[in-house]
């Protein structure tokens, strides 16, 4: 989340491109930018305790899209941001959607309630290919 001239700036929220690959592909929403802008506190606050931060990493549960007043689409779309019904439409579709807007609207004003699905995904990943690349020099050859 760092910039790549200048490391002493971040950016952060959904117009930001993460260099590291989190896991899912990053598009423009209320639910990335509020992902990307506690990401972004927990990097500079380990930047100032001294401490390296930890790359992005999340999963999207589902998707809700209004679909004008009280009307909305919802559906499911975790681990790999492809949709899968159930599918909410309607005035259900606009509950579940509303619910999920003001859960976002309250953890952004109260700082360290907000979790998000994946978070330590990138990290896991990483340490499974090293572990996958330390067993496969462990194998002995065939002549």
């Amino acid at each position: 989340m760092r910039s790549i001239s200048h490391p002493e700036i971040y950016a952060i929220g959904d117009a930001a491109t993460p260099a590291e690959d989190p896991g899912v592909r990053v598009r423009m929403s209320a639910v990335t930018a509020t992902i990307m802008g506690a990401h972004g506190s927990d990097s500079l606050s380990a930047v100032l305790r001294g401490k390296t931060p930890k790359p992005l990493s999340f999963a999207y549960l589902g998707q809700g899209i209004a679909l004008g007043r009280h009307n909305a689409i919802g559906f499911n779309n975790y681990p790999d941001d492809t949709p899968r019904p159930p599918y909410f439409t309607g005035w259900l579709g606009y509950l579940i959607r509303e619910g999920f807007v003001r859960y976002l609207a309250i953890a952004t004003q109260r700082p360290g309630i907000f979790v998000w699905v994946g978070k330590r995904r990138y990290g896991r990943a990483q340490r499974r290919q090293q572990t996958r690349a330390e067993k496969k020099q462990m194998q002995p050859r065939r002549a």
